[in-house]
């Protein structure tokens, strides 16, 4: 993400680099930049609408 967002690397070129499927990178992209605070919450903590559920 930080090879994206901060250092200005193309998410094709990032996505190469880190040996992922570049629509995965573009997607992790997305929700971080939709949902900062918990795009990617990790240590089993989900997002409250997905406790709902």
């Amino acid at each position: 993400m930080k090879l994206v967002r901060e250092r200005g690397v193309s998410v094709s070129q990032a996505a190469r680099d880190l040996d992922l499927h570049e629509n995965v990178l573009r997607k992790w992209v997305r929700e971080q930049a939709a949902d900062p605070g918990s795009a990617f919450s990790g240590h089993g903590v989900m997002k409250p609408e997905q406790q709902e559920i």
